[in-house]
């Protein structure tokens, strides 16, 4: 399945800078919803967190942002996500997330290819 790969950004949260080649590594189910993606990042994203301090991170979940869109058909871009951070390591080993796993940290844009996300950061 690691031939699913994206390119993110944000123009929403500052901490994001460049883009980020997401590559998949698992779909995941989380309540009603069957396309939570995995994704490992590359590079890594690094922010500061309120609570936490200054946290980086190696893998989020990607989730689409809008009712009726997925990651698994998307007819548009940029597709507009969720960045979502894992509180437990242990999602990569399961199949679905619970609330208390994740954390919903920004929103951002995912595009088909790494010059259309420059394009657009410019």
């Amino acid at each position: 399945m690691n031939d699913k790969i994206l390119y993110l950004i944000s123009s929403e949260w500052v901490d994001l800078k460049g883009v980020i080649k997401c590559t998949l590594i698992k779909k995941i189910k989380y309540s009603k919803r069957n396309d939570f993606w995995l994704m490992s990042l590359d590079p890594v994203i690094t922010y500061t967190d309120i609570k936490f301090g200054t946290i980086s991170i190696d893998k989020a979940i990607l989730a689409t942002r809008h009712v009726n869109h997925s990651l698994d058909k998307i007819t548009e871009w940029p597709e507009y996500v969720y960045i979502i951070r894992l509180l437990n390591n242990e999602i990569e080993y399961k199949n679905e997330v619970q609330k208390e796993d994740i954390q919903n940290i920004a929103w951002g844009e995912v595009y088909n290819n790494k010059e259309a996300a420059l394009r657009a950061i410019k």
